[in-house]
């Protein structure tokens, strides 16, 4: 059996334990909320590649239009020269669809 004082001591290891790794798992929340957060409010890749090409991309982000005011802006800067695959129009299409409308 152990004494009073083992005793005490092995329970405040148990506690120093138990504070250190509250203090990681929140030290470890500190630092994925931030990087979570960028990743939500990042501009996509592909519409900045694709639309920065003949007009800055910002103009893209400036207001939400309804899905089908997308795809006919959308036509309309591929009759002006925009080159894109079916997988990178509807790539768009769906983003702006889920962040811009």
């Amino acid at each position: 059996m152990l004494s009073d004082s083992s005793a005490s001591v092995q329970e405040s290891g148990h506690q120093k334990d138990f504070v250190m790794n509250l203090l990681r798992s929140r030290l470890y929340l500190f630092a994925i909320i931030p990087v979570f957060l960028l990743g939500c409010t990042s501009k996509p890749e592909l519409i900045e590649q694709k639309c920065s090409t003949c007009h800055k991309s910002s103009v893209v982000y400036q207001k939400k239009r309804p899905m089908a005011e997308w795809e006919r802006l959308l036509y309309g800067m591929e009759t002006r020269g925009l080159i894109l695959s079916m997988d990178e129009k509807r790539a768009i299409l769906e983003i702006l669809a889920k962040n811009y409308s």
